[in-house]
């Protein structure tokens, strides 16, 4: 953590820095190629967020010191968003909550502000068994793996009964071995249950354990349930969403260079066609006055509706249940980029990855300057906090047990 100022109101800025495993990728290569003697990649663009926060901190302290006004910026730097959703730990120690307001943003392949995530939990599903030679005297063994497998067949004969937006993926993450002559005693499956709001994805979870315990009971096998992250969903702030989408206005510099519009051409040639082809889609249903050239545009040139859900998941959400927060994306990759993709992380180091996170670094200043000139607007946006979160308080749903990396 970094802090400038001694009064006045207090802007936090979220910064991640990890990546992800099995990811390795060359920089700027065409074809998927991994780095030699390297795993992780950033196909999610954190280095790209946690920097723009850096500069933004950065500004906002010249700036508030050169015009003398009051106002504190601190800056986080917070771990292990993919899959540990660490901001939910630091929140159980006490972190963020002195904040006035909360200000983030993700890389992308075009420009949002706000929008619900889905509220997640990880857990892992281990199933116990016994032995046996599974020809000679396959009745004395109670197979952990036909556990795992008929959970999973369960789970997804319950997809037909859950809200249309809930999602529900799997790992086996240990199958019990290799040698298929003998009965499986151990085995184990993670899973990532979504779902819109906090409470839908209990419920979600819940069934799903209830699943879990039918299996064991088809099976004679016995299962233990181990949480280890949780991810709320993302409370949407009326008026930050509004200085934030301001301040983009005001500020974002969408004057692209041909080398970065050719650039971007080349790796839409190697992305999906779907998702070349819904990015247009979505640059023809969201540009005021559509034009061929902006439809065709190999980076984004849309802005997606202000507060427009979102399918992802990301711990930011557990902050914004306790402190008023900004989020929005802007533009690092060429139109159509999926994330968690290698196509990402040979993007990440190209100018259109720079401009992005120049970019975004001057909406979040930006915004956390007119918040500090302005502090009624932090009124407001605490009023906009509690009306949004309405009777229901956050809590960590993660027993006490439970610590940052128990995977």
């Amino acid at each position: 953590m970094a802090e400038w100022g001694e009064k006045g109101p207090l802007i936090g800025i979220l910064g991640e820095f990890d990546a992800l495993s099995d990811l390795s990728q060359k920089s700027d290569s065409l074809e998927k190629e991994a780095r030699e003697e390297k795993n992780y990649g950033h196909g999610c663009g954190h280095h790209l967020l946690g920097t723009a926060g850096v500069e933004a901190c950065v500004a906002v302290r010249d700036y508030l010191r050169e015009q003398g006004v009051e106002g504190v910026i601190r800056y986080y730097a917070t771990p292990a968003e993919e899959g540990a959703a660490a901001k939910t730990f630091m929140l159980r120690e006490g972190c963020f909550l002195d904040l006035d307001i909360c200000i983030t943003w993700h890389p992308d392949s075009a420009k949002s502000v706000g929008g619900n995530t889905l509220s997640m939990i990880r857990a892992y599903f281990n199933f116990h068994g016994k032995n046996a030679h599974a020809a000679m005297s396959p009745h004395l063994g109670r197979s952990a793996l036909d556990a795992v497998e008929l959970m999973d067949v369960g789970c997804n004969y319950l997809r037909e009964h859950v809200l249309p937006e809930v999602r529900f993926h799997y790992a086996i993450t240990n199958s019990g071995g290799t040698a298929p002559n003998t009965v499986q005693s151990e085995a184990e499956v993670c899973y990532n249950i979504r779902a819109p709001r906090n409470g839908d994805m209990l419920d979600v979870y819940e069934r799903i354990r209830s699943v879990a315990e039918g299996a064991a009971l088809m099976t004679g096998t016995r299962v233990d349930v181990r949480p280890v992250s949780y991810y709320a969903n993302h409370l949407d702030n009326t008026l930050l969403n509004r200085l934030t989408a301001e301040a983009m206005d005001q500020i974002l510099d969408e004057s692209y260079t041909e080398s970065e519009l050719e650039y971007a051409r080349k790796y839409q040639s190697v992305l999906s066609e779907e998702g070349v082809k819904r990015a247009k889609e979505n640059a023809a249903r969201y540009l005021e006055h559509p034009t061929r050239e902006q439809v065709d545009s190999p980076i984004s040139l849309y802005g997606c509706p202000i507060g427009l859900p979102k399918s992802a998941s990301s711990d930011a959400g557990n902050v914004s249940w306790n402190v008023p927060t900004a989020f929005f994306s802007c533009p690092c990759f060429a139109a159509g980029t999926a994330l968690h993709s290698w196509q990402a992380v040979a993007q990440g180091k190209a100018d259109l990855a720079h401009r992005g996170m120049h970019n975004a670094a001057a909406v979040m200043a930006l915004t956390a300057v007119c918040l500090c000139e302005s502090p009624e607007l932090i009124v407001q946006a605490k009023e906009d906090f509690a009306l949004a979160k309405g009777d229901e308080e956050y809590r960590c749903i993660l027993p006490d047990h439970v610590k940052p990396g128990d995977f």
